[in-house]
């Protein structure tokens, strides 16, 4: 097989390609359509190792497209169509003249040290440099005939038979004469032509000027449409490839290819069980944290109700501990003046002991009543002080509920807001199972079907403008 001729090599078995562009490829493949295979593609001195898809086949020849294509192949198939294109010398497109007469020096040296003939057969070498001067020449000839253009074929055999034993030097030498030959008209023409050089240097000056302008005008006129922000896509010729955000089963495909298609229409849609599983704990997530928050603002009313109740209840409280102070005082004092009533009377003798023991201690008792009482006013009032602040005392137990309640009501919406953040963080990649056009266009290749599973990047449609 020709060494130039691109071939693909698939399960052992090498084929020609009949087409080959940098999209994809056609062969003569016994592979099914629809059927996703890999292969080694055979191009001059590289392999590469592609994967591809048949899309069509027509009279045995299998249509295929490439998938998941690195950027490093797909430069080397780029190259190897511009080198196609513009024509090659295999092993001498990237060589000079020097390089060349370095190549037959050393040639020569290693038949000398091997003990060959020392003769250098010229016929490769005189084939180099022709190639390499072909372009050159022809062009030469014809805008410039000279005589070296027309050579008669006996000298030129006489030549190649002269230059199968004569020395490296000798034949650089030649080429050199060969070369002052060919460029000698051109200086004689220079010198002719050059009072014309500074008309046509000023028309091409001029020519340039205005190109810029026209460039100028139409850059300010193209560049507002020409910006697009495409977050899973990269611009690429003449089209624009659409890569999955998400990883995920393709379900359902809504496109073909060739399908006029508007900004926001949906192309696609994806399944990945993971992320409706993440997806459905998120929601989860908020619902509970939700629920806490309200039920923690709903324990706050209640407490805020219960403090207007016992607020309540301890002016009513008040109220009687006053009544009882008040009363204990009388007695107290009533109590008071019989004991001073009833003192002289026992120095005199008028009154007995005993009954005057027993009516002062009724106004000790009476006393410490009168204690007991303006202690339950004072434990009242110092309730109530504590309710403006929210707090409720109830007896030796202090509830300070109000202040509880309003910790764990922060807590619980910081924790409601986290659970939002990662609810929408978890939204937009869903939302990400449903890819859409993000501008108006045709459809250009469909890299999948249906059925395909999908990583992040991977190409799936592709746009063009």
């Amino acid at each position: 097989m020709n060494s130039e001729q691109p071939a693909i090599l698939v399960q052992g078995q090498q084929f020609s390609l009949v087409h080959l562009d940098e999209y994809g490829f056609s062969a003569a493949l016994p592979i099914n359509e629809a059927t996703r295979s890999s292969g080694t593609l055979q191009l001059r001195d590289k392999s590469l190792d592609v994967e591809f898809r048949v899309r069509d086949k027509s009279d045995s020849v299998a249509i295929c497209s490439f998938a998941n294509l690195s950027l490093a192949s797909a430069e080397a198939i780029k190259k190897y169509l511009v080198q196609r294109e513009r024509g090659f010398v295999s092993g001498l497109e990237s060589r000079s003249y020097d390089d060349l007469a370095e190549g037959i020096v050393d040639d020569y040296q290693d038949r000398q040290s091997n003990g060959q003939s020392g003769a250098i057969d010229m016929t490769s070498a005189d084939k180099a440099f022709a190639s390499l001067t072909d372009t050159d020449a022809g062009s030469n000839a014809v805008a410039n005939p000279s005589p070296a253009s027309s050579v008669d074929p006996a000298s030129l055999q006489r030549n190649a038979s002269e230059s199968q034993s004569e020395p490296v030097a000798t034949h650089r030498e030649k080429m050199t004469r060969r070369s002052s030959n060919v460029t000698a008209p051109k200086k004689e023409k220079a010198e002719s032509g050059k009072a014309q050089s500074g008309v046509k240097s000023l028309a091409m000056l001029l020519t340039l000027l205005a190109m810029i302008g026209l460039a100028v005008l139409a850059s300010y006129f193209l560049w507002p449409r020409s910006e697009m922000s495409v977050s899973n896509s990269t611009w690429a010729g003449n089209y624009l490839p659409l890569n999955a955000k998400v990883d995920g089963e393709i379900v359902e495909l809504l496109v073909n290819e060739g399908d006029t298609v508007k900004k926001g229409q949906v192309l696609l849609r994806l399944k990945n069980p993971m992320m409706q599983m993440e997806m459905e704990h998120c929601e989860a997530s908020l619902r509970t944290a939700s629920a806490k928050v309200k039920t923690i603002k709903k324990q706050l009313i209640n407490f805020d109700q219960k403090l207007e109740v016992a607020a309540k209840k301890l002016a009513l409280d008040l109220e009687i501990a006053q009544s009882e102070q008040i009363s204990t005082l009388r007695m107290l004092n009533s109590a008071k003046a019989s004991v001073d009533m009833l003192a002289p009377a026992v120095a005199k003798g008028a009154v007995s002991r005993a009954e005057f023991s027993a009516v002062e201690s009724e106004y000790l008792a009476i006393g410490a009543a009168l204690t007991a009482a303006n202690n339950s006013v004072k434990q009242i009032q110092f309730s109530q002080s504590a309710i403006k602040d929210k707090v409720l005392i109830m007896g030796d137990r202090v509830d300070d509920g109000m202040g509880r309640l309003t910790a764990e009501l922060e807590i619980a919406q910081a924790e409601l807001k986290q659970a939002e953040l990662a609810s929408q963080i978890v939204k937009t990649r869903f939302e990400s199972l449903v890819m859409k056009s993000p501008r108006d266009g045709r459809i250009h290749v469909t890299y999948r079907q249906v059925g395909e599973f999908v990583k992040v990047a991977d190409e799936t449609v592709a746009i063009s403008f």
